[in-house]
């Protein structure tokens, strides 16, 4: 049995496809996402993936399960979901313990050499990102769902986590900007759809992944998407 853990939503969505298809291989799983509580890492666990939260008090359930499976010889994998997430801090006292590390990218894999010393560190990729860039649901119906007439454009600004900082250094000034260049303008937010947040859960669920139209793109992003210092 595969123990899957994680507190943020990024990386609880991500395990989550992971999981489903594990499940398909008949592997047994279970899910402690989304910063639920769940059940301790049981005995029979053959391995615990975990993934590292953006807060290190939004991380205390994962080193407090990563530390229960360390102290009963299971193996545990690390799930950096995207950049610069492998170096938080609050993961310092267990990683030279860890067995496997996994990034989005060959180049976050590099950076994370030295912090993980005995882990093989493999880029796996993100099945999120896959997931938008390879959408299932078309431009069109996404933009008769936000009721946004055809030959509108649609600016789509993605900023932090962090609403008060959203609101004021973003979406404030991107408001000004079109103000003063006279357009027409009608903002639709959609706020970190973390813990605290389940419209926001919701509305990004339903649109956040289908916008667009299909690229002819890779199949997988784990080498090609950009690197960008700083995100996280």
């Amino acid at each position: 049995m595969i123990h899957f853990i994680a507190a943020d939503y990024g990386p609880s969505k991500a395990l989550e496809m992971v999981a489903e298809e594990i499940r398909r291989a008949s592997v047994r799983t279970l899910l402690n996402l989304m910063g639920v509580e769940g059940a301790p890492v049981a005995p029979e666990t053959s391995m615990l993936v975990s993934g590292m939260a953006f807060t290190a008090t939004g991380a205390t359930k994962e080193i407090t399960a990563i530390n229960q499976a360390i102290s009963q010889g299971i193996p545990v994998a690390l799930y950096a979901d995207t950049f610069d997430c492998a170096g938080r801090e609050w993961f310092e006292g267990v990683r030279e313990k860890i067995n496997i590390l996994f990034t989005p990218t060959k180049g976050e894999s590099k950076k994370a050499e030295n912090l993980f010393p005995h882990s093989n560190i493999i880029a796996t990729g993100n099945p999120l990102w896959e997931a938008s860039v390879f959408p299932n649901t078309r431009r069109a119906e996404i933009r008769t769902q936000l009721e946004i007439p055809e030959g509108t454009k649609l600016l789509f600004s993605p900023l932090r986590k962090e609403t008060e900082l959203n609101e004021r250094c973003g979406l404030q000034s991107g408001s000004d900007y079109l103000r003063r260049s006279d357009l027409l303008y009608r903002r639709i937010p959609f706020w970190y759809a973390g813990k605290g947040h389940p419209a926001g859960s919701r509305r990004r669920g339903k649109f956040g992944l289908g916008c667009g139209d299909r690229s002819h793109l890779p199949e997988s992003t784990h080498d090609r998407h950009p690197d960008r210092e700083g995100h996280g």
